[in-house]
Order: structure tokens, then sequence, then C-alpha cells
């Protein structure tokens, strides 16, 4: 939900993109075991999101260095221990600053490279069912590139397929192999045999046959991509003895081992050897080495093995000037791995189907780059030539064809310049490159009776989003969907020090685009409540030096983790050392000017339980954008954990145990915002403070606070406001709840084995409760709360200057801009159920009615401070019976006294002081909904609606959720309605609130009266005095 005011478009509630933390993963290989990472992601064209495993720098060779620089492939040493694969390999060693567009410009390179990246997904690693697979080799004329080399070069969108039935994903994996002179440089001897990089190819293939099922992978349905020159060396394999079985799908694109046939290499005795040799010579002449590469071959390779991998890459690129970029090349008919002819050879048979691709204009690229004092390399210049200058160009591409092939392809040319003439060298060139070694090749392997199909691409659109069926393998053919999420770095100055956050690219789903969110996790804005500070008012942190990695969720203040609520993550990590916050902005928000509004986070659940890492869609990367189609924008989105149960609201009466310290925390998490947020790209005078249930009750507590004026401009309060604790008994005495929390803190302590006594001895009781673990006090207060509402330790006012008088009499802070009250329309259902699990279950399992006396005792127990009376005329007139209009009768009850008339008396007020106050009844129903369909829009059940960015799915704790069309629809309907002030303002005269209803079409439910009707007047005098 979105809010719009005076020009700002602001998310309003929860978060849009489930938690994509990185998580590891731990995998045993053949040689040792490996840990990766686990991510989030998201498909676009399925429309769905699923963890996705992967593994970067695995190595699948021995390191191919000093000795082995040159030599064949060998298989690497196992390891002890667990290795960490989760960066990218650096590239093989190449020539970095080559005119191409596509390729990274400095990825990084070492000569210990022979590594690959696996991606898979989650399920697939811990299932039994096997995915098939991906083997891509990557391109660029065995010159240049590799698997950290191109942006796209990353395996998370094709870990999922685009099977809209069966959404089961692939395994994807990516590899480096040496390059130029590294990879087939040859010495016509065993110790520089040529061909290893096609070595390093095929022993990174038989890599995946023997650990490919460790991922999930199907080592039997293997699908190997090559693209450009790496579509060549795919091809060359297929004759290879040691690649049979290893792969089932052949996929092409923009060449074929027939794109050898074009280059000059293999005008010598036609198997490029020769021309390897004398290169090889040419190259240890100019770096040095004075030994003949012929005559002394391994005093000549020794002397090149010594030289610097960078000085090999920057004389062979000199070489490569005037040439094709390719300098060496495979050689064939010179050992085991293509021991013949390949164009004369028997290939193997391709047990799915072959794919060959090509663009439409697959020659303009080559016309430039070769010629780029006359058309530039990316095309500048866009001109047309001669007759003469079209012949030369293609003579000179095509330079072992006879001059009469090269007019025969040109045609009738125009003598003068001319864009005609251009159009035809690009043709010829395409074709003579890429289109007709594409068809030969599908010509061969038809005859062989290989089922291949062949696809011309003009539109890259259509190309990301291709996929190919064929026997229930879907596969993503070419290039990949997603572009790469890799998270990046974002540093950020803040008061006490740098920190150091990532940035990660997300979609914006109802907008169809993307843009880099920084997020910042577990930020410290206080000090450590623990030790002496225990009980303690929130303390500034220490500065600290260097830069601060705030990069994982912090863990959760200590709480009781058995709570039965089944949007609450079961085992978050908890730990006294809490009070950290959580910062996601739009990555150009942070780099610009242009200040953002800030949304401001409470988590809910009674002051009790919860934290910013105990919900799985606490998440801000969606929030993170807005939803205004004009400025998309974004907002700053801060989510925090503040202290809870005894260690947030337990008071001795003294100093060194005020109480309320988990309402301090929350105002030093405020002011944080005001003196750093704009680091961030937020606007400090533009802040939503927004809380759930608890969170509702504590932040309308501070709006009398004297250090809380002006500390934020928007007030978003779900299913609960400060008149809430009128309905819980914690304040029936004097109605401040101070003598509660000393009686129940004297309690605790005698519990927990403290002697002493609170009242006349509070120092030495608090000093003994700071030495009681917080696991036990967690745990003893637990017991206590069995029987009442599962706050225990409440706020108390009057006694500080955070709350310093009854805050239902006091004058509260003007909100500048608005303030939104939402409820849900079965909000008792849920009380009723979580405090009577025995009469109907704790989800409502068990359908049953209650007789007029279960009812009175069931609101009695609810409301323990209200007369008898009271209870009465709440529930009206009751069956004697047991029947569900009793129960109907008691959820109404419990709802109304503990949500619904809170909301309205709040409203009241502030209407009264002048502000805009919108009152919101919900009647949904989220994709995870463990409620019985007779409790209805239970409390909570809005959060995933509401709050959530246009996600597919929800995930709570481990498990993907989907969302319906409806749902869907109703979560864009409900931020379109705050977006275009489409709801009716709340008013004292009229008193109207708005109906928001997932079963009425359009779901406008149009307007109401009197929220809560007469059970709101029944107890205003209790709430208001």
């Amino acid at each position: 939900m979105m809010l719009l005011k005076s020009g700002l478009v602001f998310l309003c509630l929860h978060f849009a993109f489930a938690q994509q933390e990185d998580n590891y993963t731990e995998v045993l290989i053949k040689n040792g075991r490996i840990r990766g990472h686990l991510q989030l992601v998201q498909t676009k064209v399925s429309d769905h999101v699923a963890l996705v495993s992967y593994f970067l720098g695995i190595p699948y060779a021995k390191p191919p260095v000093g000795e082995l620089r040159f030599k064949r492939t060998e298989l690497p040493e196992p390891w002890k221990g667990t290795l960490k694969v989760d960066k990218m390999p650096p590239a093989c060693p190449q020539y970095s600053k080559y005119p191409y567009p596509w390729v990274d410009t400095d990825p990084g390179q070492s000569e210990d490279c022979l590594y690959l990246n696996v991606w898979a997904p989650m399920d697939a690693v811990t299932g039994d069912f096997k995915r098939p697979v991906k083997f891509y080799v990557h391109g660029d004329d065995w010159l240049t590139s590799g698997s950290n080399r191109m942006g796209y070069y990353d395996g998370h969108g094709d870990a999922f397929d685009f099977d809209e039935k069966n959404k089961d994903g692939v395994v994807v994996v990516t590899v480096n192999y040496r390059l130029g002179a590294l990879g087939f440089l040859s010495s016509g001897t065993e110790d520089v045999p040529g061909n290893v990089g096609l070595y390093d190819i095929v022993t990174a293939l038989e890599w995946t046959r023997d650990n490919i099922a460790s991922f999930g992978g199907d080592p039997n349905d293997v699908a190997l991509v090559g693209q450009g020159g790496g579509a060549v060396a795919a091809s060359l394999l297929l004759q290879a003895p040691r690649t049979t079985n290893l792969f089932s799908v052949l996929i092409l694109d923009g060449s074929t081992l027939y794109t050898l046939k074009t280059l000059r290499r293999y005008t010598d005795g036609g198997d490029g050897y020769d021309i390897n040799i004398k290169l090889a010579g040419k190259l240890a002449n100019a770096v040095g080495c004075r030994f003949s590469i012929t005559d002394d071959p391994a005093d000549t390779v020794q002397c090149l093995r010594d030289v610097d991998a960078s000085e090999l890459v920057r004389v062979l690129s000199s070489f490569s000037k005037n040439q094709p970029p390719s300098v060496f090349l495979p050689q064939f008919g010179r050992d085991d791995l293509i021991p013949f002819d390949p164009f004369d050879a028997n290939w193997h048979s391709i047990g799915q189907f072959i794919l060959l691709g090509f663009n439409s204009d697959e020659g303009s690229h080559l016309l430039t780059t070769r010629n780029p004092n006359i058309f530039g390399v990316f095309g500048e210049k866009d001109v047309g030539i001669s007759a003469k200058s079209a012949k030369h160009i293609l003579k000179k591409f095509l330079i072992n064809f006879n001059e009469s092939v090269v007019d025969e392809l040109l045609g009738d040319l125009d003598e003068d310049s001319t864009i005609e003439n251009k159009k035809k060298v690009i043709k010829a060139m395409g074709d003579a490159h890429v289109v007709c070694p594409t068809l030969y090749f599908a010509e061969k392997y038809v005859k062989k009776e290989n089922e291949v199909y062949i696809l011309e691409k003009k539109d890259l659109s259509t190309i990301k989003n291709m996929v190919l069926i064929k026997s229930g393998l879907v596969f993503l053919c070419l290039h990949f969907a997603f572009a790469q999420q890799e998270a990046n770095y974002t540093e950020v100055l803040i008061k006490t020090g740098r920190i150091r956050g990532r940035s990660k690219l997300v979609e914006a789903k109802d907008r169809d685009r993307f843009a880099s969110v920084s997020c910042f996790l577990g930020i410290p804005y206080a000090k450590p409540p623990v030790g002496e500070l225990r009980f303690k008012r929130t303390e500034l942190p220490e500065p600290w030096e260097g830069t601060l990695e705030a990069d994982k969720m912090p863990l959760a203040c200590p709480q009781y983790s058995g709570y039965p609520f089944p949007w609450v993550d079961t085992d978050p990590g908890q730990s006294e050392d809490c009070l950290y916050l959580n910062v996601w902005a739009p990555t150009d928000a942070i780099a610009g000017d242009f200040k953002r509004p800030v949304k401001f986070y409470v988590h809910g659940d009674g002051l009790l339980t919860s934290g910013s890492n105990r919900m799985s869609y606490y998440d801000g990367q969606g929030d993170a954008f807005d939803f205004d189609t004009k400025d998309k924008d974004g907002v700053v989105v801060v989510t925090v954990n503040y202290r809870l149960g005894a260690l947030g609201f337990l008071s001795s009466g003294t100093e060194d145990a005020p109480g309320n310290v988990g309402l301090y925390d929350l105002v030093f998490a405020l002011e944080w915002i005001r003196d750093n947020i704009a680091s961030f790209g937020g606007d400090p005078e533009d802040v939503a403070l927004v809380g759930q249930a608890g969170g509702a009750i504590a932040a309308s507590l501070l709006l009398q606070a004297p250090r809380t004026a002006n500390l934020f401009s928007v007030l978003i309060l779900d299913a609960s406001t400060l008149y809430t604790l009128k309905a819980l008994r914690g304040s029936t005495d004097g109605g401040d709840g101070y003598d509660s929390n000393i009686k129940l803190a004297g309690k605790l302590a005698n519990a927990v084995g403290c002697s002493s006594s609170i009242t006349e001895n509070p120092a030495d009781t608090v000093q003994c409760l700071r030495g009681v673990d917080a696991s036990e006090l967690v745990q003893v207060l637990r017991t206590f709360a069995k029987n009442d509402p599962p706050g225990v330790f409440l706020p108390q006012f009057g006694r500080d200057d955070l709350v310093p008088s009854n805050p239902f009499d006091a004058d509260w802070h003007s909100i500048g801009q608005f303030i939104l009250l939402g409820f849900n329309s079965d909000e008792g259902s849920h009380f009723l159920t979580i405090d009577n699990p025995d009469i109907f279950g704790v989800f409502g399992e068990k359908d049953v009615g209650i007789s007029a006396k279960v009812a009175t005792l069931i609101l009695k127990k609810f409301l323990i401070n209200y007369d008898e009376s009271v209870l009465n005329e709440l529930l009206g007139d009751l069956d004697e019976e047991s029947t569900i209009k009793n129960r109907r009768k008691v959820i109404k009850a419990m709802g109304d006294a503990y949500i619904v008339c809170p909301m309205l008396y709040l409203a009241e007020k502030y209407v009264k002081k002048g502000n805009e106050v919108y009152v919101v009844e919900k009647k949904v129903y989220p994709p995870y909904n463990p409620w019985a369909d007779w409790m209805g829009s239970v409390h909570f059940n809005n959060v995933q609606i509401d709050y959530v960015h246009l996600n597919e799915t929800i995930v709570v704790n481990g498990k993907s959720y989907t969302y319906t069309k409806a749902q869907r629809e109703m979560s864009i309907k409900f931020k379109e309605n705050i977006l275009g002030r489409r709801w009716t303002k709340f008013t004292n005269e009229d008193r109207l609130y708005n109906k928001f209803d997932q079963d009425i079409e359009d779901f406008d439910g149009g307007t109401q009266s009197n929220p809560g009707g007469r059970n709101c007047e029944i107890l205003r005098p209790y709430f208001v005095e």
C-alpha cells in the first residue's frame, strides 16, 4: 500500500520481496565438501519466486601454472575440510581491452583459472528428482571472455525453467577454459600438444558427469551450449571418444566447426598444425626466447613458461591487429581428442535434439570491428563503399578464398560508394562466417537422422523469452534471461562510522522494470543492552574505525520462540545484543541529490515476540520502489529491533530499571533516522511511522513524547492503537500500568531465585535479575502468561519524560501529512482461538458453537477489568444452547474491544486536532492462511496483502505460497486507492470509514459509518475519560 501526499509516493506497509539474505549450502563432490550460497530469485517469465543455490569457483583441474603451462588438463587434488565457493573465479589470461561492448573491461585475471560455476534450484540439491543440466561454453574466438567477463553469464535465471506447469528448473554450469597461446599453442611435442583449451572443456564435462547429481542435476540429460568460439569448440568435440554420452542436447549459437573453414589458419594441409607451430616460433622470438621451436622445442617451451602470462597476451595481441581476433586456433588429426579431420569424421549422435541459431545481421559486426577506420568500431560512421572497397574488404576477410568466389558472393556492385554495396559485404561476411557453417552442420546431422532446428533471430527480447520444449526438457536456449544479480557493495558514511551494504537488482513486477536496491542490514543504533545496561535506558553506540560490514540480518531480541503464530519464523536466532536496524534504499537515491520519503516500520506481536528477522516478509527491497508510474523514485525503508517482554518493559521504580526501555529504543531509532537517513538518500523531514499491532501501540504512545516532535509526518497504525492498553488488565491500577509492572517484576525475581524485595531493595533485585540468563527470564515469563493475553510487561506512563503524563488526556503531536488506521473484519476470531485452543483449536480446527454461559466466561476472561454488566451488554441476547451465533457475538466483542474501538477513539481525537484521518476495514484472505474458514478475515490476515510487494509467492518458514490472481489484483487496487486519494476521510460528524472487500468485484465495499457500532458506545466510558 502506498500513500501519495504533496507529490510524494509512499509504500506504507509490509515488504515486497521475501528475504534474500545469502545462506550457506553445502554439497559433497568427489574431491571434497564445498559450501556455496543460497539466494531468492524471481523469474520474470515464469512469474514465480524460488530459492537458488550457487557455487562459484569450483576447481575442476589443477592450476595450469609453472610446468603445467601448455600441458593437457590434469585433475585437481582432493581437499580436506569445506571449500568455500562463493566468488566468481578470475578469467584466464587474455587481452582485456578488446573493443567488444559486451565484454567487461576489467574482470580480474589469473593463470590459475580452471574453475566452473554451478547454479541449481535449492529443492533440486536437497531432493531426489534430478533436473536437466545446461553446460555453457563462452565465445569470443578463444582469445577473450570467460565465466566472469559477461554481465549476463549468471545462471540464477537459468536455474528456473519456464514451464508454466512444472516449474522444476534446471542446473546450470559455466566454465573457464584456457585461451590464446595458453590454450592452443603447440610445439609438436607431448609437452605442448596444442588444443589444451579443448581438453579443459572435456575435463569440465567429465566433472559434470561425475558430480552434477550432487547438485540435483541429471548426468544423463546434459545440454552442451556454445556461443561464438564456444560453439566452434563444442562442435569440435563431436568426434572425441571421451565425449561420447557426455551430453544429449547440443545448442550452437553464432558458429559451428565449419566456421574454421573461413579462417586462413587452415590453408596449410587443412589441420592448422603448421600455422600454430610457426606462430609459436614467432611468439617465442618476440618475447626473447632465442631457441628454434622446430629444432629445440623443449628449450623454447621452457623459456616460454618463464615469461609472464600478461606479456604473452600482449605480444600475441599485437600480431592480430590486422587479422581475425583468433590467433592460435584448434588443430586436429594430432591427438586423441580430435584424432581425424572433423569435417570427414563420424560424429556422435545426439540423443535428444540440436538447435542452431544465428542473428539476422551477423556480418555487420564483422565488418565494423575489422574496418573501424571506415565505419567505426560500433558503426558510428554510416557510410557507403565503392565496388573496389567492397571487394578489398571481403578478400581481406576471406583470405583463403579465390577472387572469383569473392566476386560471385558480391554479385553486381555499384562503382560509386553506396549503402547497397555495404549490405552485400555484410551478407557475404555473415553467410561465410556463421550462416553457411550453420547450414552445413545441420545438413550433416540430419543425414545421421538427428532432430535439428535452425533459428534466425532478429529481436533480442524474443531471444530472452524463448524456450524449447522437447521430451519434457524445458530449457532456456541462448543468452541468460536475467541480468546478473551478484551482490555489489555500497558504502555509506554515517555519524558513527562507515558502513558497507550490498546492492542487488530487484524487479518491480507491477511496473515491469528493474532497479538497483542497496540494503544495509544490522546497523547498530545503540549500545548492546547487556550486563549493566540490561533494563537501562538506551545509550548511543560507540563510533568505530574502518568499515563495518552491514550485510546480515541482526538476531532477534530475546523472546519466547514457540508461540503458535504461523506468521512467525520458528528459529530466527536470538541475542540480547539486538539493537540494530536495517535500511533499504534505491541505489540511485544514495548517489543523488533528490531525497526520498522514509518508511519506518515497527513490528507487532504484543511487545513480547517477533523482530526484524522473524517475519519472512519483513524485507524492504520491494518497498524501496514506489508505484508512481510517472516518477518511479522509490522510498527508503527502515526496520528495527527493540527490546521486548521483561527486557523491554520491566520496572523497579528506579532509574536503574525505569521501565519503557523498549520505547526508548524506538525513539533512539527515530533519532538515528533524523541524523543519518540523508546519507541513504532519505528525507528526514518526510518520515512515515508505521506500526502493526503491538508496534502500533508503541508508535501511538510516542505521540506525546517531547523527543519525538517532528520526527515523523505520516502515521500509519494497523490493528491497534494506544487505546488497546485500556483493554489490557495491566492498566487497571491507577490507570498507568506502574503497579502491575512492579508486582510482576517481584514475581519474576522470586521465580528465578532472586530473594530480595523489589519494593524494599530494588537495587539488589535488579542486579540479581541482571545475572540471570535472558533465555531463563523469557521462559519463566512465558509461564506467567499462559492464561493471560500475550503481553505481560506493558508500557507504563506518567513516570518518565518519554510518556510523561496519561497519554489519553495528553496533547498529542499534530501529524504534518495524514493518518491511516486499518483493521480486519474479524479481528476477534484470532483472539478467541488463541485464548481458547481447548475449545476451538489454535487455528480454529474445531468449528463448534458455544452456550451463553461459555460465551460470557470467555469474554470475562478476555476483558478481565470490565464489569459483568458491560460484558452482558456487549453480548446482548444469547442462546442458552451452544450456537454459532453466540460465538459470532464473542468474536465481535473481542475484536471491537481490542482493536476497532481503540482505532475509532484515536481517529476521533486526531480529527479534533484538525488532522487528516482515514479509517479502512479490510476483508482479505492471504495466500498463506492457516486459519479455518469460519474465522473470516482474522487479525494479521492483511499483512500479506497490504504490506507486501507484488510477488507471485510469499515465503513463510521456508515454504512458498502462491498468490492468486485476485489477491494480486486486490493488492494493486489497495495501493491505487491510496495513490489516487480515492478513500473517504473520517470526520466526527459522519464517522465514515472505507470497506475493502476481497469478495466484492473491484474490491470496493464502499463506505460505512460508525466502526464498531453499538459496542464502541458501550465501551466508550472505559476508554475515553
